[in-house]
């Protein structure tokens, strides 16, 4: 088999795995989320599309989502800190970072700590985790808790 024969198969290989990955994902969601994107995330880079695209068409879907559904809010689950890793690193050093940020409405920050489990705690699982309001957090330029209703 000569170059370009393995090159159409290698690509057909990868071309099926990128749809039978959409087909599950599509299935077995009914809603976009923090969990479909993460899926969705995890099918593209083991389509072997690469960080980089799978960030850009990650972004470009939370961008898109943003303006159909313009009152929706966009969380975002992370074990970062916020202003430390977030805001003080990735969005300096990032063009996809600083851009994804912005369709952000609400993050959930901090590293889930078992001995600070706390099953009563909404849309977080540890009380060290915050609940972030993206928008006033970066007009203000400080952290702005989310005032859950």
């Amino acid at each position: 088999m000569g170059f370009f024969e393995k090159l159409v198969a290698g690509l057909g290989k990868t071309r099926d795995n990128i749809v039978a990955g959409f087909d599950s994902i599509f299935s077995g969601f009914s809603s976009i989320d923090e969990d479909f994107y993460e899926e969705l995330e995890e099918i593209l880079i083991m389509s072997d599309m690469g960080i980089d695209t799978t960030m850009n068409i990650i972004e470009d879907l939370k961008k898109k989502v943003k303006e159909k559904f313009p009152d929706k809010n966009i969380w975002c689950y992370t074990g970062f800190d916020f202003e430390k890793d977030v805001v003080g690193k990735m969005v300096k050093v990032s063009k996809t970072s600083n851009e994804l940020v912005r369709y952000l409405d609400v993050v959930v920050d901090g590293k889930f700590e078992e001995d600070k489990k706390d099953l009563k705690l909404r849309f977080r699982g540890s009380s060290n985790q915050r609940i972030i309001d993206v928008k006033e957090s970066l007009k203000e330029n400080k952290v702005v808790e989310f005032k859950l209703k």
